[in-house]
């Protein structure tokens, strides 16, 4: 990444070049925010200013040398943590914050088209709610590095950057997620 001086102008082009970043990758940012933050709205907040900074950095990043996806990615996860490490200061300030990101959260269920019956979508949606038990309580970065692979489909090695892991280190944090989710799958299934 090249990064000019500090005071770059924002130009027309680098206006539509963020445009198209947010249209591309908007909502990949959005879902990877609420999987590193597990609250809508935080969530939310820290794309817009991911986003934001880009746009207000002007021209200071040359989005034509890195991958554009992992730049965001990797600014989401920096952000995340600043987010986390505060938190515990907002929380002491207003309860009444808690309640309100805990009643704001949206949970997806999706329902499988090829159910017959509600029977078949009702095993489904108990599959998918213990499923996401079990993601909820995987390590971070275990969590997050399944997350990107999986739902964001991003290579070893924009997790690696992103993650600020070793791609090896990559390779063994989605094994592990993936042998935990299997497990508490099969335990699920030897319950009925």
């Amino acid at each position: 990444m090249k990064v000019a001086a500090a005071t770059a102008p924002v130009t027309a082009s680098h206006a539509e070049t963020i445009e198209a970043l947010l249209v591309r990758y908007g909502a990949n940012a959005a879902a990877y925010a609420q999987a590193l933050l597990n609250d809508t709205f935080a969530a939310e907040d820290l794309v817009q200013d991911v986003f934001l900074a880009f746009f207000k950095a002007g021209a200071q990043y040359d989005f034509t040398e890195r991958d554009p996806k992992a730049l965001i990615f990797t600014a989401l996860t920096r952000r995340a943590a600043n987010y986390r490490r505060n938190a515990a200061v907002r929380n002491m300030k207003s309860t009444e914050a808690l309640a309100i990101s805990d009643s704001g959260r949206r949970e997806v269920q999706i329902v499988d088209p090829r159910a017959k019956s509600p029977l078949q979508s009702l095993e489904v949606s108990e599959r998918q709610r213990v499923l996401a038990e079990a993601m909820s309580a995987l390590p971070e970065k275990q969590r997050l590095a399944f997350h990107l692979r999986v739902n964001e489909d991003l290579a070893y090695e924009q997790i690696a950057e992103v993650l600020s892991e070793s791609i090896d280190n990559v390779g063994v944090l989605i094994s592990r997620a993936r042998a935990s989710l299997k497990k508490a799958l099969m335990m699920y299934e030897r319950e009925e």
